[in-house]
């Protein structure tokens, strides 16, 4: 941990004194995965810690501690890694009690971690969501949440998912054996800031607490996601993913913590990660929502829109359609019917359309509300023509490149701390009434 300078940190109890772990802030129990097998890598590190008032679970593993699960310890296929890296959790109280995330469920996991040090070698999983296969043999994760490095260079955080292969790609299968899963491969994207492009890389945020936040949707055949991180620099997000399940694949359940491939040639670099608190909450949808599938995208589009273009909002009747629209990926607008108005309009109009005050200069309306398609129209046109429309620099603006949504996950996340406030008085600028 060099480089890296903390406050004094206490042991409040050592992980390898009990199976179960949960902190007062943490929503559910979890147990030592293969814990039948020997548990955690023989070597690594699983322990509560505390600093100051805030109390988290630190798992350090290094190179060549083999995981006890059942195929760590040899390569898995021609060419594979050696053996596997792994100290982990599982959801639920053992391994007949385990908490599962249920067809039919919505849900939402928080996580709140700080990744320490190492965090650039390949394939370091700090969180999947796993099913159990009626077969045995070979399984697949639908989730992972990893970082991906090349020693000594450092890693960036990406979701692999599982998906299936197009028809033309298709391998022959059996449904009831592990050769399903030849059907599937794993897509991969990473965690990317909206405002500059830039992937997370965990080792650059190293020593900052940042939340994950992942809101997942299970169905008997897929699991939708939707990801995203805040750190004190910004935010970063994936764009909804739909992960598909093989027949056979039970329920899925949660698992944190430290898995990796290991290496008979290059040494994989410590790695250290502390998890303060992981939250699982389940999110209702309404009846009146549960039976959207009927109507069509024009349909939810006539109520989910305004006429002149903009988002519903007024009312709750009207907002279920909105996220309904927003989460079939519509933006409900007739864009070449707008950038025609837009087109004919005067300079001024323009950049009336496209801004809106902020004393005594103003802000594009396309930051401040990123989700209203017809700003960013207004703005295109106004940059086309090289109209500055006396808009503030980003760079005296830290909130400008923030749209509302991620003002609102600021305000959630820094609860309780003093830089909450300048996050507060952003949203009430803004008049975000829904940030709480």
């Amino acid at each position: 941990m060099a480089g890296l300078v903390f406050s004094v940190l206490a042991v409040s109890e050592s992980a390898w004194a009990a199976k179960n772990f949960k902190d007062d802030d943490w929503t559910h129990s979890f147990y030592e995965r293969c814990s039948s097998g020997g548990g955690f890598a023989n070597g690594s590190e699983v322990k509560w810690m505390k600093e100051e008032s805030t109390k988290f679970l630190r798992f350090t593993l290094a190179d060549g501690q083999k995981g006890n699960c059942s195929r760590d310890k040899h390569r898995r296929k021609k060419g594979g890694a050696p053996h596997w890296e792994r100290s982990e959790i599982s959801s639920g109280t053992d391994t007949n009690s385990k908490f599962l995330l249920r067809s039919g469920g919505n849900y939402q996991i928080n996580l709140r971690v700080r990744f320490v040090e190492g965090f650039s070698s390949d394939k370091e999983s700090i969180l999947q969501i796993y099913s159990e296969c009626q077969w045995k043999g070979r399984c697949s994760p639908l989730l992972q949440l990893r970082s991906i490095g090349d020693y000594a260079n450092p890693g960036y955080l990406r979701t692999e998912v599982l998906q299936k292969r197009g028809e033309k790609k298709k391998k022959r299968g059996n449904w009831n054996s592990a050769s399903a899963l030849d059907d599937y491969f794993q897509s991969r994207t990473y965690l990317t800031n909206d405002a500059t492009a830039a992937r997370f890389s965990p080792i650059t945020h190293k020593g900052k607490w940042v939340n994950i936040i992942f809101h997942v949707s299970v169905t008997p055949k897929t699991v939708t996601l939707m990801s995203w991180l805040v750190a004190p620099a910004g935010v970063w997000t994936v764009p909804k993913q739909t992960i598909d399940r093989p027949s056979g694949m039970l329920d899925p359940h949660i698992e944190i913590g430290l898995y990796r491939p290991g290496s008979d040639t290059v040494p994989n670099p410590t790695s250290t990660i502390d998890f303060d608190y992981i939250k699982i909450s389940t999110e209702q949808r309404s009846p009146f929502e549960a039976k959207f599938g009927k109507y069509s995208n024009k349909q939810v589009c006539a109520i989910a829109k305004t006429t002149n273009g903009l988002w519903n909002n007024q009312y709750e009747d009207e907002r279920v359609w909105v996220r309904e629209a927003k989460r079939r990926g519509l933006d409900c607008i007739d864009r070449k019917a707008f950038e025609a108005v837009a087109t004919s309009s005067s300079d001024k109009k323009v950049c009336d359309k496209a801004t809106a005050p902020h004393g005594d200069a103003r802000k594009w309306l396309a930051d401040l509300k990123s989700d209203e398609a017809i700003f960013h129209i207004w703005r295109e046109e106004a940059e086309s023509r090289g109209l500055s429309c006396n808009v503030i620099n980003a760079t005296t603006d830290p909130y400008q490149s923030y749209s509302d949504k991620q003002i609102c996950t600021m305000v959630g996340a820094l609860n309780g701390l003093a830089e909450q406030k300048l996050w507060i008085e952003e949203a009430r600028q803004r008049g975000l009434s829904q940030c709480k």
